[in-house]
């Protein structure tokens, strides 16, 4: 990224921002690059976590790590004025921490939270059938910490690069899941490649200034709702892939329908929250002063608050899809439904005639992408040769 940090820009639109924005592009992925290698750690070391079923700790770095984030943002944007260079530095500032701090637990040098992992984990005891513990033995168990001799998990981070051989099974796992997140960053991409590209004649650079700006708030928004909207998909992911390993289908059933009706309350509830911001004008002053920049928002927030509980069900359906380990087929819908949201991009921006803005059509396609992936992960959850069968119908 920083090698070819110009050339991804120019693909990105900033020659249409002008030279400013640009500078700030360029310094903002410079600082974040470097970031790189510590995102990658800790998605990975966050992964290694859940399969331990500990998310305590994952949840208690992060959140350390967001207040590190936070305060200097405060500190290097509001009292020193670096703009979105300071936001940067305290991004990625914010990233190695974090990393370091996953890999100091899974190397057993600092506690993790639940003691499963890190320098608080204990040896644990079989108990005999009896229910009798030798007091020698109990004493032992005690004693037992990292660093000696036992089925202590001690997980040594090294800087050796793996053979083809070791990583072929996650290359091969994995791949249908990359398919899947690479073609939805894809189209988030292109979505702001093309709000930046927004306007006409003499006033194309304030135009696309005001437009990328507008987007970046309302996507902001957005996937603010979609985290919250992904806590639900987390669990149910888990609950689901426990009932199948169950082969409890009746169960299965009934967490996939309960999680619908939550998510379906909770896009109700996010709506009705963007909508009182919107009308009482908080949102769109919370973010920016800019008239121009307010002016491109305001419609993007009716777009926003109508499309809450369907992204609330489409990420359900995704933890649901998920815990069904149907990887395959979420990397074909998206593919599908990426394929879709494009084409209706292209119909609306050259093949129709109206006064809607290109910033708006954006928003139209990606609002098309998640219908998409609605529809087509209805159709796999409610196939009676599935491994949901939501409707019961087998």
């Amino acid at each position: 990224m920083i090698a070819f940090s110009q050339p991804l820009l120019d693909v990105m639109g900033t020659g249409n921002t002008g030279a400013g924005a640009n500078g700030f592009a360029t310094s903002f992925l410079t600082i974040r690059a470097i970031a790189a290698p510590a995102y990658f750690l800790i998605s990975a070391s966050t992964g290694i976590l859940r399969g331990y079923l500990d998310t305590k700790t994952a949840f208690t770095i992060l959140l350390f790590a967001n207040i590190i984030n936070l305060s200097l943002d405060v500190v290097l944007i509001s009292v020193l004025d670096m703009g979105p260079t300071g936001a940067a530095i305290a991004t990625t500032t914010a990233e190695w921490v974090s990393a370091a701090s996953f890999l100091a637990i899974l190397a057993g040098k600092v506690p993790s939270v639940d003691g499963l992992l890190g320098s608080n984990q204990e040896r644990q005891v079989l108990v005999p059938s009896d229910g009798i513990v030798e007091e020698e033995e109990e004493e032992t168990s005690r004693s037992m910490t990292r660093g000696e001799e036992g089925d202590l998990i001690v997980i040594t981070p090294t800087l050796e690069i793996p053979t083809w051989k070791n990583i072929k099974p996650l290359v091969i796992a994995s791949s249908s899941a990359f398919v899947r997140s690479f073609m939805l960053q894809l189209s988030i991409a292109g979505a702001a490649a093309m709000a930046a590209r927004t306007g006409d004649g003499s006033e194309i650079t304030d135009s696309a200034s005001a437009s990328i700006a507008a987007h970046q708030i309302a996507l902001q928004l957005w996937l603010l709702g979609s985290f919250v909207c992904d806590a639900l998909a987390a669990a149910s992911q888990t609950l689901v892939a426990d009932g199948i390993g169950r082969e409890d289908s009746r169960g299965v059933r009934d967490v996939s329908k309960i999680v619908f009706a939550y998510s379906l309350g909770l896009g109700v509830l996010l709506s009705s929250a963007l909508a009182i911001g919107d009308y009482s004008g908080f949102l769109v002053n919370l973010f920016t002063s800019d008239k121009a920049t307010q002016e491109a928002l305001i419609p993007l927030l009716t777009i926003l608050i109508s499309a809450q509980p369907l992204n609330a069900l489409v990420f359900s359906a995704d933890g649901i899809l998920q815990g069904a380990s149907q990887f395959s087929f979420q990397a074909k819908s998206m593919v599908l439904s990426s394929s879709v949201a494009i084409m209706s991009f292209v119909g609306l921006q050259y093949f129709t005639v109206d006064n809607t803005s290109t910033l708006q059509h954006v928003w139209y396609g990606l609002i098309i992408l998640q219908l998409m992936r609605g529809l087509t992960s209805l159709w796999k959850l409610s196939d009676k040769e599935g491994p949901i069968d939501l409707f019961e119908r087998a």
